[in-house]
């Protein structure tokens, strides 16, 4: 009651106060015509600041229904962005490396095209193997785990036996499955199945996303 008098009313109250609302509500039930109800909101929203405000922190406790969360942000975010989908975007063609690559030239390639990570792929299908960073490379070789002659694939996050968690994103994923995957994750690779294996066509990150919102979604 608290987060839906702040959400509807404005009104930056605490945890007492969504109580003492919700009780009135149900006393209002029984009033009859003419008859008012005051209610006093007793407490601020300023010792609740890491607690209820806080979606993790009510979704952690029990205090939310995910379906219904769930379900709630997606029908926002068909309204928000009217059934687009990933190939809206118009996202130019990904650039990748080999898994033999050198991090040396890994790193080139990245400080030429303005990039800080890139999809690498292997074989004559080019099947994608994994994601290497700008980031990694240099722990890596900062750590002494690696060299500028290493080869990527010993520095990548690697999706082949389970190693790492690969979400499929295609370009008929919808935006606002794109929007919840980009709450725990900078950036997306778009894939397509190809000869029994996955090939990388675009990379997405949140900027995309933000400049399809500027210039599509009404205000």
């Amino acid at each position: 009651m608290s987060r839906r008098l702040i959400r509807e009313e404005g009104l930056l109250c605490g945890g007492s106060s969504g109580t003492a609302m919700y009780a009135a509500c149900q006393a209002a039930k029984e009033l009859k015509a003419g008859q008012r109800c005051v209610v006093i909101l007793p407490d601020s929203v300023r010792n609740y600041m890491t607690k209820f405000l806080n979606d993790d922190w009510m979704r952690n406790n029990g205090f939310t229904d995910e379906k219904f969360e769930a379900q709630s942000f997606e029908k926002k975010a068909e309204a928000d962005y009217g059934g687009a989908v990933v190939g809206n975007l118009g996202l130019a063609e990904a650039v990748s490396v080999d898994a033999d690559t050198t991090c040396r030239e890994a790193i080139e390639t990245m400080k030429t095209k303005g990039f800080d990570q890139l999809p690498v792929t292997a074989g004559s299908h080019h099947r994608l193997r994994g994601l290497v960073t700008m980031g990694n490379i240099l722990a890596r070789i900062a750590s002494g785990k690696a060299t500028p002659s290493s080869p990527v694939s010993q520095v990548m996050f690697k999706f082949t036996n389970g190693r790492s968690h690969f979400e499929e994103i295609t370009v008929d994923t919808p935006l606002d499955k794109l929007t919840r995957f980009f709450e725990t994750n900078s950036s997306a690779l778009v894939t397509e199945k190809s000869d029994g294996g996955l090939k990388v066509k675009h990379v997405v990150t949140k900027v995309d996303l933000l400049s399809y919102l500027v210039k599509h979604v009404k205000t």
